[in-house]
């Protein structure tokens, strides 16, 4: 017998995470380590009943057959039992493609409809093997707009039986029926999506294109209904600051997670005269007035930023984050016999240690912000993230 494969069983020692998660039903079992040990057991050595029931309880082995988290080990095995157990590896945010069918105005990499860089199959299946053997669990893909990548099938059969819990981030404009029973049948748990306006014209002009906001709206309601897990951003600034109050109504209306963030001065950005600091203040004032609606925290948490994730160009570059795109935070590459093992140790080797040099006793619950943030307003990736301040505070106080 086998752990189901429409499971995956989750131990990330670092995090003290210990889960099961069915991607076909979108359902998370929290565990503990004994239910960890003995599904890994049943699983790696493909017990038979018999033996199971004589090392077992039989009432808890029935038990996880009737919820069907043990079935007989008739499909093909596949790696959905992971351990995060050397480094932090848990997750791997891939920009397949740099197409993209829009032309947004904040967008801070110059995706573009001509642009055709992509990572080939070949080079997926290579990081694959590897993220396998360190335990690496979430795998998130964006773009450009990664509806555009033609084997997309593909790979999302590849992180099917690679055991990856996968969120797709994407404008949600080219989705079909075609895309939607793709993303059921391997078990896509989370789509990101993004609506800039309550507004169809002025979202439409801040995207590029006539008619996105409908395409976008009508789609996300379908992934609503599918019972897949599906979240908006939205960036506060300059088109949407004069009406944030609908706005704010408008988002809450869709009833589906959102998140609020500021546009950062960079790629096609950086011609939008956008003030960080006002957004920021803007976004704490939305805060204060649905606190029961929104959680700031979990709109600016502190993302692990140079040890529990890396992430991948299509031009098979590795940074330490999608908007740190320099050299300087270049970790390795996956051209050539890579060794993702290595990449990682020399990011969090090098980068392991990111924060903000400046010690508030006023702000406890603050981890730092945002780094990219922070290096573009003082050009010092360890300075203060005057959003974050702003954000958790009201104010800078954390300025010195």
């Amino acid at each position: 017998m086998r752990l189901s494969n429409d499971l995956v069983m989750i131990n990330n020692q670092y995090e003290g995470v210990l889960f099961i998660y069915d991607r076909l039903n979108h359902i998370k079992y929290e565990i503990n380590d004994e239910m960890f040990f003995l599904i890994s057991d049943i699983h790696r050595n493909e017990l038979d009943y018999d033996s199971i029931i004589k090392k077992y309880d039989k009432g808890i082995i029935e038990q996880l057959i009737e919820l069907n988290v043990l079935v007989s080990a008739v499909d093909k095995p596949i790696f959905n039992i992971k351990e995060v157990t050397e480094m932090n590896c848990a997750r791997i945010f891939v920009e397949i493609t740099d197409k993209c069918n829009l032309n947004c105005k904040h967008c801070y990499g110059g995706f573009a409809c001509n642009n055709n860089t992509y990572l080939s199959l070949d080079t997926i299946d290579e990081l694959l093997r590897q993220a396998i053997e360190l335990g690496v669990y979430e795998f998130d893909i964006t773009g450009g707009e990664p509806l555009l990548y033609k084997d997309l099938e593909q790979v999302l059969s590849k992180l099917y039986d690679a055991g990856m819990l996968v969120s797709i981030f994407t404008n949600l404009t080219l989705m079909t029926e075609e895309h939607l029973e793709m993303f059921k049948k391997y078990g896509v748990k989370k789509i990101i999506t993004s609506i800039d306006s309550c507004y169809d014209h002025i979202h439409d002009e801040f995207r590029g294109k006539k008619g996105s906001f409908d395409k976008t709206l009508k789609n996300l309601y379908l992934i609503k209904e599918s019972g897949i897990e599906i979240a908006v951003n939205t960036m506060i600034g300059n088109h949407n600051i004069k009406y944030i109050d609908k706005m704010v109504s408008f988002l809450k209306s869709l009833e589906v997670p959102f998140v609020l963030d500021v546009i950062t001065n960079e790629g096609r950005a950086v011609g939008l005269n956008e003030d960080m600091n006002l957004s920021a203040s803007i976004i704490k004032e939305i805060f204060n007035k649905f606190h029961n609606d929104i959680d700031d925290g979990a709109n600016f948490k502190h993302c692990g930023i140079g040890k529990r994730f890396i992430y991948v160009k299509s031009d098979m570059n590795v940074y330490i984050c999608p908007s740190l795109i320099d050299e300087k935070y270049c970790v390795g590459s996956l051209k050539g016999k890579f060794q993702l093992k290595k990449i990682w140790k020399t990011m969090q080797d090098t980068f392991g240690n990111l924060s903000c040099s400046s010690k508030c006793e006023k702000c406890k619950k603050c981890k730092g912000g945002c780094r990219a943030r922070a290096l573009k307003l003082h050009n010092n990736i360890n300075a203060i993230d005057d959003v974050y301040c702003t954000l958790m505070k009201g104010d800078l106080l954390c300025i010195k």
